[in-house]
């Protein structure tokens, strides 16, 4: 009898424990994000600084930690320097796309990078550069892990415009003018013509006019003088 209850016992309890529900143990989760900016615009031949920002929100720290950025072509690496947040525990700037790795990142950290490229100097067109974070950490957010810098690319063309002054010339063309000169000899008057004399206020057409008049009136002086010379003579 007292078997038979040990035994009903042991079932009852047997039965309660499979009736427990087990607890299941909680997964760390971070959610990373990544943010990189940049100019606008820039010419073919000019050094591009980016800046990369990668975050923790949390809201578990962030296990193996990744942060890799790849170069477009039509750019050159030049430099890159941390400026702010915990230090890595490797960083391959060697390889493309260049990594940066934390081991853990912690909850709410922030680490901040410059970037610097050279724009080939062939180069015209769009640059797109995009950097990625991730971990080994699950991530309830993974659309911002992502973040693209865009760059317009443009030769810039300078055009010079120079303006000659008009040129003037004045061309002065030599006026001659006749003026006639009257002589009186006795009782014979002659005029002759005088040319090469500057006008002095008189136009050529009055003085033409007025030299015409007094050749006329010399010619009849000297026809009158002839006449009475010859009177004379007759007489």
């Amino acid at each position: 009898m007292r078997l038979k209850r040990t035994v009903l016992g042991l079932l009852v309890g047997i039965a309660g424990l499979g009736g427990a529900s087990p607890v299941a143990a909680q997964q760390p989760v971070a959610d990373l994000s990544v943010t990189k900016t940049g100019p606008a615009n820039s010419a073919p031949g000019s050094d591009v600084v980016y800046t990369i920002t990668v975050t923790n929100n949390g809201p578990d720290d962030a296990a193996n930690a990744i942060l890799s950025d790849s170069l477009p072509a039509g750019v050159t690496f030049v430099d890159a320097e941390q400026t702010s947040g915990p230090e890595p525990t490797e960083v391959d700037l060697i390889s493309d796309p260049a990594t940066v790795t934390w081991s853990t990142l912690g909850n709410g950290a922030t680490a901040t990078f410059t970037v610097t490229v050279n724009v080939d100097a062939d180069f015209a067109g769009d640059l797109l550069n995009t950097a990625v974070v991730t971990s080994d950490t699950s991530d309830p957010n993974p659309a911002n892990n992502t973040s693209t810098a865009a760059l317009a690319v443009t030769t810039t063309t300078t055009t010079t415009t120079t303006t000659v002054a008009p040129t003037t010339t004045t061309t002065i063309v030599p006026t001659t003018t006749t003026v006639a000169a009257t002589t009186t000899l006795g009782s014979t008057t002659s005029t002759t013509p005088v040319t090469g004399l500057p006008a002095t206020g008189t136009s050529s057409s009055s003085l033409g006019t007025i030299a015409l008049v007094a050749l006329v009136a010399g010619v009849g002086l000297i026809v009158i003088a002839t006449r009475n010379r010859r009177t004379h003579e007759g007489a």
